[in-house]
């Protein structure tokens, strides 16, 4: 799937969204849909930026700007994508390393990590 057309296309994405059966890739340009299943595009995205967030939600670390108790925003877009509360620990862990995220909690407490 990434191919050197491929690692340009993983460059422009934002994140990849499911709905009845039919992926989307939301990239900076534009979309492209086709009919899949998101479980089967995860073994093609190890040792990408791409995690999965959601059921039906995989992002692109290298767009995420914030992320709250249950959404995900990313640069770009005025899109919030939600988080799964099973996903929610696997996230945090993957994001903790990275810097300049700002995590609000249910509280509405603010802290940036660094």
């Amino acid at each position: 799937m990434f191919t050197k057309e491929g690692v340009d296309l993983l460059l422009k994405l934002l994140y990849i969204e499911v709905f009845n059966k039919k992926v989307t890739f939301h990239l900076t340009d534009k979309e492209e849909s086709f009919y899949t299943t998101i479980s089967g595009l995860e073994p093609q995205l190890a040792g990408t930026t791409l995690v999965r967030c959601h059921r039906s939600y995989i992002l692109n670390l290298e767009y995420t700007q914030e992320i709250g108790s249950n959404y995900i925003s990313l640069y770009q877009v005025d899109t919030k994508i939600p988080i799964g509360r099973s996903y929610l620990p696997s996230v945090k862990r993957t994001l903790m390393p990275r810097e300049c995220f700002i995590f609000h909690t249910n509280k509405d407490v603010h802290r940036e990590l660094s």
